[in-house]
């Protein structure tokens, strides 16, 4: 699938779940060489599944470059950790929110990793010579998404800010050691999914295309360091098998 149903968080195993505002359409993808009769299949079971429509996309890859999460949170994290914000290696005093507080320094890498993505579905559609237009710009893809429940639409850094789906998602930290205040929590899913395998996927296709990736590689890469991980051995090198079963399907 392209994109989560909903958005989920404040997960208590048998006790509660949260859940945010429901997409307004779906799509799924299958690799070419499934049979059309097996698609048709599969959307029937689906649209029982969802209250949304869902819809099958024409190529696997509109969904690993539809812009998300690897480059939302990391972006994120990097405006608020990074070495040019105020929690640079200090704690936080409270416990913020992803978009209600997301921080100007924040939205602007990612609307710069976001431009870089955009590079990246048009040097595999010149490759691969498929169309991969539905890989929209993230701000687009966020107001068609959720449409009415952003209050202001203008810039990226007000969509995520004012999106009510989003409202109230707190970031995932944890009390910190030998100090007060709260870090985040580096065995959260939003470093060991988005950032070693979602953020090493892209610096890997940019390295398969010859597409300059500087942003998405500097947040990567600092990432990695955070939560201490090799990324010359581990989330890299495990993304290359991927790209080339990708490519060849397309």
């Amino acid at each position: 699938m392209k994109d989560i149903s909903h958005i989920a968080f404040e997960l208590i195993r048998g006790k509660s779940v949260k859940l945010g505002g429901a997409k307004s359409h779906l799509y799924v993808a299958l690799h070419r060489r499934e049979k059309p009769e097996i698609a048709e299949i599969l959307i029937g079971y689906l649209n029982q599944l969802y209250e949304s429509p869902v819809m099958l996309l024409a190529d696997y890859l509109e969904i690993t470059l539809t812009p998300g999460n690897p480059i939302m949170h990391g972006s994120v994290i990097y405006g608020l950790i990074g070495p040019w914000w105020q929690w640079h290696k200090h704690s936080f005093s409270h416990i913020p929110c992803w978009w209600n507080d997301c921080p100007e320094l924040g939205a602007y890498f990612l609307a710069r990793c976001d431009e870089e993505n955009q590079l990246l579905r048009k040097a595999a559609e010149a490759a691969l010579h498929i169309d991969l237009s539905s890989v929209q710009p993230l701000q687009q893809e966020i107001v068609e998404a959720y449409g009415d429940l952003i209050a202001d639409s203008r810039t990226l850094l007000s969509v995520l800010r004012t999106n009510q789906a989003y409202a109230g998602i707190p970031l995932p930290l944890i009390k910190a050691k030998n100090e007060e205040g709260y870090v985040f929590d580096q065995h959260h899913r939003v470093f060991q999914e988005d950032i070693a395998c979602g953020l090493s996927l892209l610096v890997a296709i940019g390295k398969r295309l010859n597409v300059p990736v500087p942003y998405i590689n500097e947040i990567y890469l600092w990432c990695c360091e955070y939560i201490g991980e090799n990324s010359a051995t581990v989330p890299i090198t495990a993304s290359w098998p991927e790209i080339r079963v990708v490519t060849e399907c397309a």
